[in-house]
């Protein structure tokens, strides 16, 4: 209570005082953002030249108009590289005695020869010409003094890019024309490059000389250091680091919880009724094609030909994983197909519909033999096979859409018409030839793979285990010490 009293006694001082600080405050806010926005708050020096954060920011206003659209950093990175080239290229050019006169600025800006900057900036969109119309009012306004403040600003902007490109390209052509190879040095280059010379040499290599016959003192090096000193200068700071593994690796526990996760699936596989959906719901490896022995890898290379259609195979251990197998189905399988089609292409319900109808008389005509498949390919296709009468010629197993692929391996007999829907439209699809390269059969297999991990807590026990090392090894010496006597162990 007694403190409580004190200070409404001196109400009024703590007041003053609050209300100082608020001002302090206040007055260090203010202080800051001159310092931010004045001409001392330089953002960067070129060759001696500073460029300040102000007409930095203006030249950016002037230039991109205060424009949100587009990439901000990219128009930053540009307008810093075009500072940067415009006093390098001032600097270079006045030594040189390279300018561009007030006559030659108006020629760039208005006459015949207009700057690439007038090109690019005032193109009109349609005919990718220069909008002479648009250039001759700005020049009547300049003229008659009735550009307004932001349109002066804006087209000193434009001079200065129209000044740069132009001192840039003088300095180019200057250095270009300043490389001359008389004709008398290029005839001699071409003679040499044609001479052939004859050379021989003996190397003695210094590992002939024994090292005991070579005596070095601390003088040689110094000497030799101080000639050579540009070898040993790094420009960044380097570190030697020296550090101690502690590998978490998985461990029986690990493995078995990987073999139980394994083992529930295949209980609950036992009594799917779809495969593909299963195998999907449960993160496993669906093949929808047959895969003949020569193209398969692993345990099941040469264990699928042994186990019966329908056959769940594992858990087995497999390249650090646990994997569990069925086999779908056996089958013999052509190697490559060569199939024809007319494609319909269609998109929404109704132009589906239209094409079903198309592709059912064209498949009605073959049939009856009122026309054949070449001609109504060439007039009713719609893709770029309708030039080769449909043909599609061999592919491979897999090499065609899903739906198209199952139909011409596992399906379709050949010289018999089918329709499908894919995708891509209505098809009426015709085999015309089959490629047996062996007569094994294909297998379809569904898979499942759970890798064998460090689970949490054995990633847990291995971190305490570090911990533990640190914690009673403070100092490196006491970590080598330890590191030492543990690998002597």
């Amino acid at each position: 209570m007694a403190l409580i009293t004190q200070i409404r006694k001196r109400s009024g001082l703590i007041i003053i005082l609050i209300a100082l600080g608020v001002f302090g405050f206040l007055l260090m806010d203010v202080k800051g953002n001159q310092n931010v926005a004045g001409t001392g708050n330089n953002i960067g020096k070129v060759d001696g030249e500073p460029i300040s954060y102000t007409n930095f920011q203006r030249t950016e206003e002037t230039l991109f108009g205060g424009s949100q659209g587009g990439d901000n950093y990219a128009k930053r990175d540009y307008l810093w590289n075009y500072m940067v080239d415009n006093i390098l290229l001032e600097k270079e050019g006045s030594k040189l005695g390279l300018g561009v006169s007030v006559e030659e600025l108006k020629d760039l800006a208005f006459g015949q020869n207009l700057s690439p900057v007038i090109q690019q900036k005032f193109a009109d969109q349609a005919t990718g010409r220069v909008d002479r119309s648009q250039l001759d009012q700005i020049k009547k306004s300049i003229e008659g003094n009735q550009l307004p403040e932001d349109g002066r600003r804006a087209w000193a902007a434009i001079e200065k890019e129209i000044v740069k490109e132009r001192l840039q390209a003088k300095y180019v052509n200057l250095a270009t024309k300043a490389v001359y190879t008389p004709l008398w040095l290029a005839e001699m280059l071409e003679k040499e490059k044609k001479e052939l010379v004859d050379l021989v040499y003996v190397k003695v290599p210094y590992t002939l000389i024994p090292d005991a016959d070579v005596k070095l003192s601390d003088v040689d090096y110094q000497n030799y250091l101080n000639e050579n000193k540009g070898k040993y200068i790094q420009a960044e700071e380097t570190r030697r680091v020296s550090y101690l593994i502690f590998p978490v690796i998985a461990t029986s526990k690990d493995s078995l919880e990987a073999k139980t996760k394994l083992e529930s699936i295949k209980a609950k596989y036992k009594e799917a009724i779809n495969d593909s959906l299963f195998v999907t719901a449960n993160s496993g490896k669906y093949q929808d094609i047959y895969v003949k022995k020569d193209k398969m890898e692993g345990i099941m290379k040469d264990t699928a030909w042994d186990i019966p259609v329908g056959t769940i195979f594992g858990p087995y251990i497999e390249n650090g994983a646990y994997m569990l197998s069925k086999i779908i189905d056996k089958k013999m399988v052509a190697d490559s197909v060569r199939s024809r089609h007319i494609l319909i292409q269609a998109k929404t319900p109704g132009d589906i519909a239209k094409a079903n109808k198309t592709i059912d008389s064209l498949k009605m005509v073959i049939e009856t033999g009122k026309n054949n498949f070449d001609t109504l390919a060439s007039k009713f296709g719609q893709d770029a096979s309708r030039t080769k009468g449909g043909d599609l010629g061999f592919v491979p197993q897999g090499g065609m859409i899903k739906e198209y692929n199952n139909l011409i391996f596992y399906k379709a007999v050949p010289h018999k018409l089918y329709k499908l829907t894919t995708s891509y439209g209505v098809h009426l699809i015709e085999v015309t030839a089959v490629k047996y390269t062996d007569t094994n059969p294909g297998v379809k297999i569904a898979s499942f793979r759970e890798a064998i991990v460090p689970g949490d807590d054995t990633q847990a026990a291995v971190e305490d285990k570090a911990n533990q090392f640190l914690t009673h090894n403070r100092t490196l010496n006491e970590m080598k010490k330890a590191f030492y006597s543990f690998k002597g162990t």
